[in-house]
């Protein structure tokens, strides 16, 4: 077996490892998508990092005229494949944008309209390569989730008197729900029921058989960072570590290619291994940008190949 290990430093910049913004805290949130490739999102404007110098990518207020309307989340699925959700500061509406070309245009994804009345999503978070989930309205908050990179969406969670912003994802299979407080109802974080997982359009909301735990008002902007602290120390003790399992042939970015369909986010987190074991006579073909974060490990089976048709990036 051939093992590669790579060490790597740790970037300078700030980066939202999740992609997902926070609210009251600052105006302008920074994201690494490669090592060479920093962007920067304002109220109204996302930018393009170099150096010490901003590059306008697009003011999305052009066509608001409403002041009330800011950037409320940025993610992305690849170095090419980009979102940001546009909308009001106080949940009346928002606007999804896609990308597919690294900024340079973009188009409103209207994707999720046929699972969605509201329209007004809170927060868009990318878990891997194909899987997503979208978090939408005020007090009948819903959760949407996708497996095909966007194409298409399910409703996956309704809940009444919730403001539904996150997803805590533990060891791939256990899934903690957390929001922001509103009328008549606290910060909250809650498991789903594992029962849920095979179903769609299921109520489930923050209540005391639930294991739901739950902030006062006053903790504002930290809500996320608090919940994220319980969760990891309590709830799913880290570090968590995934293996990724490369067994088809062919292409990088095709799930069938990977064990349990599983592929490797586009940032490879620390602590996490990728395994390249194709059937034989076949190949691995890396088709798209895989980026390597600290701790990262890659193992090339004795008698496997890699071949690299689009980028390596290492972080350091």
């Amino acid at each position: 077996m051939i093992r590669i290990l790579f060490t790597i430093i740790l970037l300078t910049v700030v980066v939202d490892s999740n992609g997902q913004r926070k609210k009251y805290v600052r105006d302008s949130t920074v994201y690494g998508i490669t090592p060479d490739d920093t962007i920067v999102a304002g109220r109204h404007t996302l930018y393009r990092k170099a150096g010490n110098h901003l590059f306008v990518i697009r003011d999305f207020s052009v066509n608001f005229p409403d002041s009330s309307y800011f950037i409320r989340d940025f993610d992305f699925w690849d170095s090419s494949n980009w979102y940001v959700l546009y909308g009001s500061k106080w949940y009346s509406g928002s606007t999804l944008y896609k990308s597919t070309d690294a900024g340079a245009t973009w188009f409103e994804d209207t994707s999720y309209y046929s699972v969605s009345d509201e329209r007004s999503l809170n927060q868009v978070q990318i878990v891997d390569r194909k899987r997503a989930f979208l978090f939408d309205n005020y007090y009948m908050s819903n959760v949407y989730r996708t497996f095909d990179g966007g194409l298409s969406w399910e409703k996956w969670v309704v809940s009444f008197a919730q403001n539904h912003m996150g997803i805590f994802v533990c060891n791939d299979s256990t899934f903690y729900l957390w929001g922001t407080y509103g009328d008549g109802f606290p910060n909250y974080m809650f498991p789903i029921p594992r029962w849920l997982s095979n179903n769609v359009f299921i109520w489930t909301r923050c209540n005391r058989d639930s294991g739901c735990v739950t902030l006062p008002e006053s903790f504002g902007s930290q809500v996320e960072d608090t919940f994220r602290v319980l969760f990891e120390t309590i709830q799913c003790p880290q570090p968590q570590r995934y293996v990724y399992t490369f067994t088809g042939s062919g292409n990088w970015d095709e799930p069938a290619n990977w064990i349990s369909n599983r592929m490797p986010p586009f940032q490879l987190p620390g602590q996490d291994r990728i395994v390249i074991d194709h059937i034989n006579e076949s190949n691995c073909v890396l088709n798209v940008t895989q980026v390597i974060n600290p701790g990262a490990v890659i193992e090339i089976n004795s008698g496997k190949n890699l071949t690299v048709l689009k980028k390596l990036d290492i972080r350091h």
